[in-house]
């Protein structure tokens, strides 16, 4: 299931002293994710379903402005290091993906049922392993780059 979600948030957060207040905020909340959701397993007594799983298919996209002292602390950056915007979003993003990125749910238990395991609820087991090998391939455009940008493969 596709969610999106955009909102006019204003949060406000004032941290420090009284005669010198640090002003944080944070507007404009925007996420948009591919969302999987399972109930299971099946139980006997109501509501029949033991617990619902939640998880993204993929990191879900996250943006917003913040703002430190009223000065828009998303377009900072330092030559050669990542701009204040790319290491928050990666750091909420990273937070998001250790919690509910496939593999891994977050698991809403409905019936209290001796019998569900919240942890393979949680970090499912897998089914089965799909090997493949590819013994052949022609007409592929050079995708590969290294560190500077240069193709590496040989070829057209």
């Amino acid at each position: 299931m596709q969610i999106k979600w955009s909102s006019d948030l204003f949060a406000l957060l004032e941290v420090g002293f009284s005669y010198f207040p640090f002003t944080l905020s944070l507007e404009h909340a925007n996420f948009s994710a591919l969302l999987r959701i399972k109930m299971s397993p099946l139980v006997p007594i109501q509501p029949f379903i033991g617990a619902i799983s939640v998880s993204f298919l993929r990191k879900p996209h996250v943006d917003f402005s913040f703002k430190v002292m009223g000065l828009d602390a998303m377009s900072v950056s330092i030559p050669g290091v990542l701009s204040v915007a790319d290491n928050v979003i990666d750091k909420i993003k990273e937070a998001i993906q250790t919690t509910c990125v496939y593999p891994t749910f977050l698991v809403i238990p409905l019936s209290d049922a001796e019998s569900i395991k919240n942890s393979e609820l949680t970090r499912p087991p897998p089914k089965g392993i799909l090997r493949f090998s590819i013994h052949e391939a022609k007409d592929l455009p050079r995708m590969d780059t290294n560190s500077v940008g240069a193709r590496t493969s040989s070829g057209n």
